[in-house]
């Protein structure tokens, strides 16, 4: 039987380079499983990469802004701030029970780190 969690996760993975800034290739919306034998063959599933990650707790707040915001601010935060160099494998962001409410809506983002 599959199981699933309330989680809902945005991955945000192929990042590739742009003139001013590094631009999002791919997006993966879907559910955290707890085993993916489970998971329908006509499912796609995606393994989101061990790795240090920064997170960033933001809200609450509405949709889209709530989102927007922090991505704003993770764009212009320094290594040193980070607590690393974003390694741009993936990130992601996690929706659970905070964001029940879709005008007060508490998220986390992940972001990825080069390992030192």
């Amino acid at each position: 039987m599959l199981r699933m969690t309330s989680k809902e996760t945005a991955s945000l993975s192929n990042w590739r380079p742009g003139v001013n800034r590094v631009y999002l290739s791919s997006r993966f919306i879907g559910e955290e499983v707890s085993d993916l034998s489970s998971v329908p063959d006509d499912f796609e599933t995606l393994m989101i990469p061990a790795q240090a990650y920064t997170k960033f707790t933001n809200g609450p707040g509405a949709m889209p802004q709530v989102v927007r915001e922090p991505w704003f601010k993770i764009w212009e935060t320094s290594p040193q701030e980070l607590g690393g160099t974003r390694s741009y494998l993936t990130d992601f962001e996690i929706y659970d029970e905070r964001a029940a409410d879709h005008e007060k809506i508490v998220l986390d983002i992940y972001t990825g780190l080069k390992r030192s």
